[in-house]
């Protein structure tokens, strides 16, 4: 709301939170590969073929899943080592993501400092529709779903160039893909009530 925005930067506190960086690029919120950029770029076809924005990520999103080839990757960490594997995604978070339930998607803080990563074993199309009705009605994580946190993450294919979402943004970026968290890196202003 209007009045209210104007409000918080009138009388607002600073603050700062984090941000994440892959390559040259910043990212905000979220970074992923593999099946997300593949429905974001499907959806776009479709809308520019007249289908409102949900009808086409609902029929990107079958489309893509019905078809999708795993993403080969190595992901690499100080505190993990290297991480071969095919995966349908890898997402990165700035910070901690709620991956369960009605929170799916929320995040406690924007300054702990670190990237939260998720990524899914190897599945069959029907694992992968599981994963993700278990994640929404909160039943758990299952075996399919990896999740580590790190400061640095550097991220191989045999591609010279990955598609990638940041922030919901697809871009091609060259391999390896360096990805970091950057703390206290942006300064926002945020109401004075605010906790």
């Amino acid at each position: 709301e209007i009045e209210k925005a104007v409000e918080t930067i009138i009388a607002g506190a600073t603050t700062r939170i984090d941000v994440g960086k892959v390559n040259d690029r910043i990212f905000l919120n979220n970074a992923s590969l593999g099946l997300y950029p593949r429905i974001v770029r499907q959806r776009e076809i479709l809308q520019r073929q007249g289908w409102g924005k949900w009808l086409a990520f609902v029929r990107a999103s079958l489309s893509t899943i019905a078809r999708y080839a795993p993403l080969r990757a190595q992901l690499k960490t100080e505190r993990h080592g290297d991480i071969n594997q095919k995966t349908p995604f890898v997402f990165i978070g700035n910070n901690e993501y709620l991956i369960e339930g009605s929170n799916l998607g929320q995040r406690k803080r924007l300054d702990a400092g670190s990237l939260w990563v998720y990524r899914a074993t190897q599945t069959t199309r029907l694992q992968l529709l599981w994963l993700f009705v278990a994640q929404v009605s909160g039943m758990g994580r299952g075996r399919q779903l990896k999740v580590f946190d790190t400061r640095q993450l550097q991220i191989e294919a045999p591609e010279p160039y990955l598609e990638i979402g940041l922030d919901g943004e697809v871009v091609r970026l060259a391999t390896p893909l360096a990805i970091e968290i950057l703390p206290s890196a942006l300064q926002v202003v945020i109401p004075a009530t605010a906790d």
